[in-house]
């Protein structure tokens, strides 16, 4: 039986062995994939070579206190081409990438020839949706088919900001050429990373933008602005609507015609998150308010200050609300609505007393969005 001294020498021996054993695995990668079969050649090593598996690793064994100094590696592959030499510290692990000089070259060849192009034409459609836009407002000055400004507005804070990304990207390739070129290996995992999420944004917002220009195309389309006759609604001073007669159901029927029938086109139908905006503007004559009339539409609670300059601002607004409130109630339950009214009063009688039915009159606008498109997105 062997003295319990002699075991625990044998022990601190093997102890001791161990720790002036250095490990130290080389991976290659090629082309973001492991590179089997690939020679490495590591002088400071005690095997001086190695050939990596299948999965790019190469196991070296280091003399004495080499771990952390800086030492020459040589990695070949013939069916590459590959050679090249490395001074780099040894450490446990230690990756090498290798990349095909030609693929920074087709990333900057899709920026400019896919991307950049995708990007262009979404451009030139909020040009043009824009100019439709601005062309019907001033046609109609109480639509609000403006709303449509503020999501284009949006396109082009996400166009500017994804432009700018894109010239970074094509800049970064720029580099790794100039640095492969010199001999030097570059690793731009991270300019992979940021040319897959240019894509993807690419793909989004073209998307996007798609969607913008069909819904408002669309709107525009339906002519979403339309006059009604007060006095088919309304006698002298009244502003509240009764039961419907059929002149009067005809007008609400056929502008919600026009409601409905832009939900069930294309840009609208089967989308989530649907917002109507009704709104409604009212003009009177200018004829003054009587006295019954100021005590009718004060009980309403609706105006408040009823004088004589202003008797008409409220009548106009009191059968803003009540057009545009028959028109509200046809709409699904499905659907959120939104919107306002509002009472311009005399202004279009400009100082006039004229008893001209065609200034009493309620302006009907609607316009059709989704959440997805009124909002801005990273």
């Amino acid at each position: 039986m062997k003295h319990p001294f002699s075991l625990l020498l044998a022990c601190a021996l093997l102890l001791a062995l161990h720790a002036c054993t250095r490990k130290m695995t080389v991976n290659v990668k090629f082309n973001g994939e492991p590179l089997p079969n690939a020679s490495i050649s590591a002088p400071a090593t005690k095997n001086k070579q190695a050939y990596t598996d299948s999965t790019g690793n190469a196991l070296f064994t280091l003399k004495k206190r080499r771990l952390h100094k800086d030492a020459q590696l040589r990695v070949e592959h013939k069916p590459l081409f590959l050679d090249t030499i490395y001074v780099l510290p040894m450490r446990p692990y230690v990756p090498i990438v290798f990349v095909d000089p030609a693929i920074p070259k087709l990333r900057q060849k899709t920026i400019k020839n896919d991307i950049l192009p995708k990007i262009a034409q979404a451009d030139s459609l909020l040009n043009e949706i824009e100019r439709e836009i601005d062309a019907y407002i001033r046609l109609h000055p109480d639509t609000n088919v403006e709303e449509y400004k503020m999501a284009i507005a949006f396109r082009r804070d996400e166009l500017n900001m994804l432009k700018q990304n894109v010239k970074d990207l094509y800049v970064r390739y720029d580099r790794v050429i100039r640095d492969m070129g010199d001999g030097e290996v570059e690793d731009f995992s991270d300019a992979e990373v940021e040319f897959a999420r240019a894509m993807e944004q690419t793909r989004r917002f073209t998307n996007l933008t798609r969607k913008t220009y069909d819904q408002s195309k669309q709107v525009l389309s339906c002519d979403p602005d339309t006059d009604f006759r007060t006095d088919i609604f309304f006698n002298s001073g009244e502003f509240e609507i009764g039961a419907l007669t059929p002149a009067q159901s005809q007008n609400i029927r056929s502008f919600y015609e026009k409601i409905s029938y832009c939900l069930n086109s294309p840009a609208f139908r089967g989308k989530k998150g649907i917002r109507i905006k009704l709104d409604a503007h009212g003009y009177t004559d200018g004829i003054p308010c009587g006295q019954t009339t100021y005590n009718r539409m004060s009980a309403a609670g609706e105006c408040a200050d009823l004088y004589s300059d202003n008797g008409n601002l409220c009548l106009s607004l009191l059968r803003a609300r009540s057009i545009r409130s028959e028109i509200a109630e046809l709409i699904p339950p499905e659907y959120t609505v939104a919107g306002q009214y509002w009472g311009k009063g005399s202004k279009l009688a400009r100082d006039s007393r004229d008893n001209r039915s065609s200034l009493r009159k309620c302006t009907l606008t609607f316009s059709i969005n989704t959440d997805e498109i009124m909002r801005r997105h990273e």
